[in-house]
């Protein structure tokens, strides 16, 4: 009971909450990273199903471009938990979500 009403007001704030700052610095660090890491594309709001079509190099999953997109991946969380507590902005999920993608394919 009380763990459910948790997750559901959690989700809630993640709906209501709207920072613009803080959706800001997030996409601003995925950007950056992105830009850093030499990807080929560098969304400002990365997923996992981005990442994992971006892993594909010449046909096959590239270990180095693994590493790099999941640094990738943490960046708005990385930026977000800096500075709050709570994480709204981001979606600390997608970088287990890329690793499972790669496993299906």
């Amino acid at each position: 009971g009380g763990e459910i009403a948790k997750k559901a007001g959690a989700g809630v704030d993640r709906l209501l909450a709207r920072d613009a700052r803080r959706e800001a610095e997030c996409e601003a660090a995925s950007f950056d990273l992105g830009y850093r890491l030499g990807l080929p594309c560098f969304a400002f709001s990365p997923t996992a199903v981005e990442a994992a079509n971006a892993a594909v190099v010449d046909g096959s999953v590239d270990e180095n471009r693994v590493r790099a997109l999941l640094v990738w991946l943490c960046a708005p969380v990385a930026c977000e938990r800096r500075k709050h507590r709570k994480l709204l902005a981001s979606d600390p999920r997608q970088a287990v979500a890329f690793l499972t993608l790669l496993r299906g394919r």
